[in-house]
C-alpha cells in the first residue's frame, strides 16, 4: 500500500523491517512475563501484527512529507515522529484499553484470555517504541535523498476518485449521518436477533462413552460386553474406529491386583472416531448408546 501511494521503495522498505522487529521486541517481553506460545497467545500476535504496523506508517509518512517540503534528513525524521507522537501514542492506548481490563477478572475467561489480552498489548507496545525510536533512525539514513514532490503529489485515478468522493461526502453530509445511524440501528437489531453464545457447539470426529458395569463384574465379562458394543458400533456408517479404555482406580488399572488375582473392574471409557465426512453419524452413535 505505501509503495502504491508514496511511488517509492525506500519507505516502504522501513515499514517492512519495523514489523518483525517489533514482532521479537513483543516475543521479548511475553518471554520475561511468563507468557508461553500457544494458540491463544499465537492468536494475539495475528492480531497485534495487523495493527502495529500502523504506527511505523504514521511515522514515516509524516517523515516522507517533510523530506518532500524540503527538511534535511535529520529534521524530517525528528519532526516527522514528534509531530504525531501524541497521535499515534493516544490511539495506541485506547487499543490497549480494550484487552487489558481482561487480566484482571476471574474464572475461566481470565484462563483463556489473559495470554491473548497481554501478547496484544505487548505488540501494541513495541510497535509504539519502534515507531518512535527505530523508524526515525533509519529513516534518517535511508531518506538521505530529497524526495521528488510531483511524485509525491502526482495524481492518479485513485487519488482523483477519492478527492471526488471526499467533496461528495461533504456536500451531503446529512445523508451521510443519516445512513450512518441506519447501518448502526440495523446492525445492533441484527446481533441481537442472533443471539449470543460463550461456547459454541462444535462438531468433533470423536465421541466419548463410559460405561459401567454391576458392581460384582469381572474383567473378563467387562471385555466381553465391551468387545460386542465395539462389533456393533463398527457396523455403522461412518465408524472408523472404537476403543475401550478402562477407567478404574489406578491399583485395578490392569484389572489384576497386587496378588495377582483378578479384581472387579466396572467402568471403562469408549472412544469413537468417526469419518471426518460423515460426521453427522454422530446421532446414529448417540442413538445407539
Amino acid at each position: 500500500i505505501l509503495l502504491f501511494f508514496l511511488r517509492d521503495i525506500r519507505p516502504t522498505a522501513i515499514t517492512a523491517v519495523s514489523i518483525p522487529v517489533s514482532v521479537i521486541f513483543a516475543l521479548a517481553l511475553m518471554y520475561f512475563s511468563g507468557v508461553t506460545l500457544n494458540m491463544i497467545s499465537l492468536a494475539g500476535l495475528a492480531i497485534g501484527v495487523g495493527m502495529l504496523v500502523d504506527n511505523s506508517i504514521v511515522v514515516i509518512e509524516n517523515t516522507y512529507r517533510l523530506r518532500s517540503m524540503g527538511y534535511n534528513a535529520v529534521q524530517a525524521a525528528v519532526s516527522g515522529a514528534s509531530q504525531v507522537a501524541g497521535a499515534i501514542t493516544s490511539s495506541t492506548l485506547t487499543t490497549i484499553c480494550v484487552f487489558v481490563p481482561i487480566v484482571f477478572v476471574d474464572g475461566m475467561t481470565k484462563q483463556i484470555f489473559t495470554d491473548l489480552a497481554l501478547t496484544v498489548t505487548y505488540s501494541l507496545l513495541a510497535s509504539l517504541i519502534i515507531a518512535l525510536t527505530f523508524v526515525p533512525a533509519v529513516a534518517k539514513g535511508v531518506l538521505v535523498r530529497k524526495t521528488n514532490k510531483t511524485v509525491l503529489g502526482q495524481k492518479g485515478r485513485v487519488i482523483t476518485w477519492y478527492k471526488n468522493a471526499a467533496a461528495w461526502s461533504l456536500r451531503h453530509k446529512k445523508r451521510l449521518v443519516i445512513a450512518a445511524l441506519v447501518l448502526l440501528i440495523a446492525s445492533t437489531t441484527g446481533i441481537l436477533v442472533k443471539g449470543f453464545e460463550f461456547m459454541p457447539a462444535m462438531s468433533s470426529a470423536q465421541i466419548s462413552a463410559n460405561i459401567t458395569m454391576p458392581d460384582d463384574s469381572k474383567l473378563s465379562e467387562t471385555a466381553e460386553v465391551n468387545d460386542a458394543i465395539s462389533r456393533d458400533l463398527k457396523r455403522i456408517d461412518g465408524v472408523e474406529d472404537v476403543g475401550v479404555m478402562l477407567s478404574s482406580n489406578m491399583a485395578d488399572m490392569f484389572g489384576v491386583s497386587a496378588q495377582g488375582q483378578e479384581t472387579d473392574v466396572t467402568q471403562t471409557t469408549m472412544y469413537i472416531i468417526l469419518d471426518d465426512k460423515k460426521l453427522d453419524q454422530s446421532q446414529a452413535v448417540s442413538d445407539y448408546m
